[in-house]
């Protein structure tokens, strides 16, 4: 019991963090430290010529590199519990993001408010991997949303998911994966076969949260009194190369009655209205409550079912 009080403590206070502090500081955190780390030592795995036993060996070296610094805080702070409750929160919340999604959208929807559509599209920039150049409002405002609803999976429900039964480990790794992913998880012809483990890994830890986001992104538009129709994504997440991705943009689409599209690649909700900025707020908005509604509704009554159960 008294570990349950601690993990719900810890969370709490990670969420805390979050909200009062953002992210932190480079120096610090796990993603910057695993990228440094991974382009540190990349170039000795792509010297061999079976890119894909390589590239499995280099994203497990990554990982047991970033998390020794990381654990061995955590292992020498248990001594004193003061100590290894607020290094826990500290080390918890570098494994997920609230407050950060909302600061890089703010600058896309701020653009776009005041017509600077260049700025956006620099803004946007930072945190999709398509091409922005040349996009428009609505698409611009479409490739927002998708990343907001996406984000909601691997940025927050995936780390939490495996915090319930794997602790701050389970948050960990599954954060450093999706950096791994995100990095090297690419269908070009350097990384096809070389990011294959790692998008592997990604896909894995990544299925049971994307489907729960189904439920909470519905959830969460009926709350605020956005949902336009039932939801019916599966209609649509064939059309991505991710179908864990297609989750949770094919329900925001639906939710919001919103036709997004990734030109080249897929559109979802054909019938739906071209996003505009609006939809970009709305679609934060529905972010946050099924932040909230996860976590209450999900997370921790798993975690005192967890402590009974073990």
């Amino acid at each position: 019991m008294n570990n349950l009080i601690i993990m719900i403590i810890v969370l709490i206070g990670a969420i805390a963090i979050d909200i009062i502090f953002g992210e932190p500081k480079e120096y610090i955190h796990p993603v910057v430290f695993s990228g440094r780390v991974s382009k540190r030592i990349e170039g000795y795995f792509r010297r061999n010529d079976n890119r894909i036993l390589a590239g499995s060996i280099f994203a497990v070296s990554v990982i047991i590199i970033t998390a020794i610094p990381y654990f061995l805080a955590i292992y020498l702070s248990s001594f004193v519990v003061v100590i290894y409750v607020i290094v826990s929160m500290v080390v918890l919340k570098t494994t997920f993001s609230i407050s950060s999604m909302g600061d890089h959208i703010r600058l896309i929807v701020e653009s776009l408010k005041n017509g600077n559509i260049n700025d956006a599209r620099v803004y946007l920039s930072r945190v999709v991997r398509r091409d922005t150049t040349n996009l428009n409002e609505n698409e611009i405002s479409s490739a927002a949303i998708e990343t907001i609803a996406e984000g909601l999976v691997d940025g927050y429900m995936t780390p939490l998911f495996f915090f319930i039964f794997l602790g701050i480990p389970g948050a960990f790794i599954a954060r450093i994966i999706n950096t791994l992913d995100s990095m090297y998880g690419y269908k070009d012809r350097q990384n096809f076969e070389f990011g294959r483990f790692s998008a592997l890994m990604d896909t894995v830890i990544n299925y049971i949260p994307a489907r729960l986001s189904w439920f909470f992104i519905g959830f969460s538009a009926d709350v605020l009194n956005y949902r336009h129709k039932i939801i019916s994504p599966l209609k649509y997440i064939r059309r991505f190369d991710s179908v864990n991705a297609g989750w949770p943009i094919s329900t925001i689409a639906c939710a919001l009655n919103l036709r997004l599209e990734k030109k080249g690649s897929y559109i979802v909700n054909d019938d739906g209205y071209p996003p505009s900025v609006k939809d970009i707020e709305r679609t934060m908005r529905v972010f946050y409550v099924a932040v909230y509604s996860y976590t209450i509704i999900f997370v921790l009554p798993l975690l005192v079912a967890m402590a009974f159960i073990l």
